[in-house]
C-alpha cells in the first residue's frame, strides 16, 4: 500500500500518535474519528453524522479481513485504535 501525498491534519494534544493512527486506519479527518477511551477531545464525537457508530466496520483492517486477508499492525503501547485492532 502506498499513501501518496498524505498530510497530517493535527491532533487534540501535543502528541499526534493516536489521532494519526485513527485517521490512517479509518480514512477520516481528525474531527471525524472517535475519541480515545477516557478522553473527550472531539466535540463531534456524539454526532453520528460526523463520527458513525459503526466506523470500525470500515477501517482498513476490517475491509481487508472481509476480503480474506489476515492483517496485523504494531505500535507503541497506548497509542492505538483498539476497536480497529479487534
Amino acid at each position: 500500500m502506498v499513501l501518496d501525498a498524505a498530510y497530517h491534519m493535527g491532533a487534540w494534544v501535543s502528541g499526534v500518535y493516536t489521532p494519526s493512527r485513527h485517521m490512517i486506519m479509518s480514512g477520516r479527518t481528525l474531527w471525524h474519528t472517535p475519541n480515545k477511551p477516557g478522553k473527550n477531545d472531539n466535540p463531534h464525537n456524539d454526532d453520528p453524522a460526523k463520527v458513525p457508530p459503526n466506523l470500525v466496520n470500515f477501517t482498513l483492517p476490517a475491509v481487508f479481513n472481509r476480503a480474506g486477508y489476515d492483517t496485523m499492525r504494531t505500535c507503541k503501547n497506548g497509542n492505538s485504535y483498539e476497536a480497529a485492532n479487534d
